[in-house]
């Protein structure tokens, strides 16, 4: 009898420090579980946020790394084009500040000038496309926005280092040639003959070599970004014989 009372007792149900214990375990749980909701709430527009900057970030290595190749390393522009870091450089009619002015040309049927336009609008940066024929104006080809959520107050900062390599072109020995005279008379023709030796002095040819364009954004909750791409003119992977 006494066994048989026993295991009455013990199946009774839950006693109330066990049921104690069980809240308080649950309520520990639930309220990490709430807090890590709330975090990852509070965190998800961040990373929307770092995830559109990274492609923007992208497009705008994409572009840059395209025109800087298309444009000749010349700081500032030359007549041929090149780079052009003035804030009046605005062939394109965009909107904003310049940052970055790159020109070249290029030459099929009849030569044609291409600008990429780099310009500061707002909190975003905008690369303006546009092309001119022999004799016209600028025609606007495109406007991409490149990046947003950047500092109004504080726009991005734009280096370029430029690399001109010269050349000597020696003139080497002086090229002759010979400058033959026929004589004529009653009885026989005589050749006269006389060398005459040009000597040309040294000349230092400069031709692109490379340009390194760096982009230093600044966001608008501090973070900063750097952009940077280069160019290699192909005369240095294969020079001249």
């Amino acid at each position: 009898m006494r066994i048989r009372h026993t295991a009455e007792r013990d199946d009774q149900g839950f006693t109330v420090i066990e049921v104690l214990i069980v809240i308080v375990v649950m309520g520990t749980l639930m309220s990490t579980l709430a807090a890590a909701i709330v975090i990852s709430l509070r965190t998800a527009p961040n990373t929307e946020a770092r995830l559109d900057d990274a492609r923007s970030t992208r497009a705008l290595a994409t572009w840059l790394s395209y025109d800087t190749t298309s444009a000749p390393p010349f700081l500032p522009e030359q007549a041929q084009g090149g780079i052009d870091l003035a804030s009046t450089a605005n062939d394109c009619g965009g909107a904003g500040a310049n940052l970055l002015h790159l020109q070249w040309t290029e030459r099929s049927f009849t030569p044609r000038t291409y600008v990429a336009n780099y310009r500061f609008v707002e909190d975003e940066i905008i690369r303006y496309y546009c092309a001119q024929s022999e004799g016209d104006d600028f025609v606007t080809l495109s406007a991409r926005r490149l990046t947003r959520g950047l500092d109004p107050a504080d726009p991005p900062t734009v280096t370029v280092t430029t690399i001109i390599e010269t050349v000597t072109v020696n003139a080497g020995p002086p090229p002759a040639w010979t400058v033959t005279t026929p004589t004529t008379d009653a009885t026989a023709t005589t050749t006269a003959t006389s060398t005459t030796a040009v000597v040309g002095p040294d000349e230092v040819v400069a031709r692109p070599g490379e340009a390194t364009v760096r982009f230093l954004l600044n966001g608008a909750s501090g973070e900063q970004v750097l952009v940077d791409t280069s160019s290699r003119n192909p005369s240095s992977f294969f020079p001249s014989p």
